[in-house]
């Protein structure tokens, strides 16, 4: 068993014994807790928890605690008439906003599997929506810790066609497939870069294990017009631009920006294009 799953299973266990007999281990229940409250709304097409507390004219964090089944902020595709609870009193209220919401604002969501060479950008792009609302309903909070084989819910606008992930994955001119007995060292060496540069290139940590069959970026991105990097902890404005291969100071004009511009995990940085060549 995994290291997580051998420590479940035993809390599960002592919780459903302290549970049935409270008082053998020192506890006891409270009785003067008040039940919660809520109206329950009848949800037939999927919606975001910040939607429907607009409807119902509260905040966010209040429908999270009324519904904490709801992990990804959203009820789940494909559950037919889904029971959103609501605040006391506001369910008809809720129901009748939600029937009135117009088609650009319902969702619909698509599932996919990473691929090796996928970025958070790269998705969104092809499903037509934000790095943002993909990170917030998967919980993503480093567009690092993205793996081949992950499973990723997108939310996208209802009759939306996904386009082709062609421009998503790494080209073969600026990729190259890890072999038995790679070394980043070799690999730098024999792409005439660095290992800091691979390891900046590919989110690689100094711990970080080279697997056959993965696919190693060994130039800069090539950037196309309109490219946008979702800053993560740690990034400044000087790695950015010396990551994507362009001048800090054209970053800087792209975006408005000042050189003392402060930057935040999660903020969207326009990259300029960039010559094509290595």
């Amino acid at each position: 068993l995994r290291s997580e799953t051998c420590r479940y299973v035993p809390k599960f266990y002592a919780a459903v014994a302290i549970a049935r007999d409270p008082e053998a281990y020192g506890l006891s229940w409270r009785r003067d807790v008040e039940p919660w409250a809520y109206d329950t709304v009848r949800v037939a097409t999927p919606v975001d928890l910040t939607t429907a507390a607009r409807a119902a004219g509260v905040g966010r964090r209040v429908l999270e605690e009324l519904n904490p089944a709801l992990l990804r902020g959203c009820t789940p595709p494909g559950a037919g008439a889904y029971p959103l609870r609501v605040p006391p009193g506001r369910g008809p209220s809720v129901a009748e906003a939600l029937e009135r919401l117009p088609p650009e604002q319902r969702l619909s969501f698509e599932r996919y599997r990473v691929r090796p060479g996928d970025t958070l950008w790269g998705i969104a792009r092809r499903f037509d929506t934000r790095v943002a609302a993909i990170s917030e309903l998967n919980r993503i909070r480093s567009a690092r810790s993205l793996r081949p084989g992950q499973e990723l819910v997108v939310p996208v606008p209802r009759g939306f066609k996904p386009r082709r992930p062609a421009a998503d994955t790494v080209a073969a001119a600026d990729g190259y497939r890890v072999k038995p007995g790679d070394t980043l060292w070799a690999i730098a060496r024999r792409f005439g870069t660095s290992v800091a540069e691979l390891r900046r290139w590919n989110g690689l940590g100094r711990s970080s294990l080279l697997r056959p069959g993965q696919v190693l970026r060994v130039r800069p991105e090539r950037v196309a017009s309109g490219a946008v990097h979702v800053v993560e902890p740690g990034d400044t404005l000087w790695g950015i631009a010396r990551r994507y291969g362009v001048e800090l100071s054209d970053l800087l004009d792209l975006n408005g920006w000042g050189p003392d511009r402060v930057l935040r995990p999660g903020d969207e940085v326009r990259v300029p294009a960039r010559a094509s060549g290595g």
